[in-house]
C-alpha cells in the first residue's frame, strides 16, 4: 500500500486543508466492521500526523458505480476540534478497497 499526505492549495476554497491518499490496498473484506476498522487505521495515522483525537467514526453511505465499484463513505469527528472533520471515501472493486482517499475538511469556514 503506498499512502500519500499533501495540502493541496487549489482545494483551499472548498475548505479542504489535507488530502491523504492510500493506492494499492487490495484489503478484503465482507462487511461494514471490516471497512470500518481500516478506516480506523487511516484516520488514526491522520489523527497522529496532525497531532489530534478520534471522538468518533461514523458510517455514512454506501454508493454504487457501474456494475462492480461501490464507494463507502465515512466522517470521523475529532475530540476538542469542532469544525474540522475526515471525510473518507474508501473505492472498492467486488470485495477488494482499492483506493482511499480522506479529506481533512474545516466545517467553519464554510459559507
Amino acid at each position: 500500500m503506498k499512502c500519500y499526505f499533501k495540502r493541496v492549495q487549489s482545494l483551499k476554497h472548498k475548505n479542504i486543508e489535507v488530502i491523504y491518499e492510500s493506492r494499492n490496498i487490495d484489503y478484503v473484506f465482507s462487511t461494514i466492521e471490516d471497512l470500518t476498522r481500516l478506516v480506523y487505521e487511516i484516520t488514526s495515522a491522520i489523527a497522529e500526523t496532525l497531532g489530534l483525537n478520534i471522538e468518533k467514526l461514523l458510517f455514512s453511505e454506501n454508493e454504487p458505480i457501474g456494475l462492480s465499484y461501490i464507494v463507502y463513505k465515512f466522517h470521523t469527528l475529532f475530540k476538542k476540534v469542532e469544525n474540522a472533520y475526515c471525510s473518507c471515501r474508501l473505492v472498492a472493486y467486488k470485495d477488494k478497497v482499492k483506493l482511499a482517499v480522506c479529506t481533512l475538511d474545516n466545517a467553519e469556514e464554510r459559507s
